[in-house]
């Protein structure tokens, strides 16, 4: 598990059937792949979230300092 972990496919292999081998040395990186897409998409859309936050929190600050300066 350490080798595959660390990226090293081909030595984590050796130790599985031969039978299995090609299919999993195809599963890998096709999982790898949806796996990182996945923390892409989970991060931008984090990212999406926050910055309308902070939109709309910073339109909400100006607003407020729109009405006090239109008190004094």
């Amino acid at each position: 598990m350490s080798n595959l972990l660390a990226g090293d496919l081909g030595h984590a292999l050796a130790r599985v059937a031969p039978d299995v081998r090609l299919e999993m040395a195809s599963i890998a990186p096709a999982g790898f792949a949806t796996g990182f897409a996945a923390a892409l998409g989970v991060a931008g859309c984090l990212a999406l979230a926050v910055a309308a936050l902070i939109w709309l929190l910073a339109g909400r600050n100006r607003a407020s300092t729109r009405s006090d300066a239109v008190r004094l």
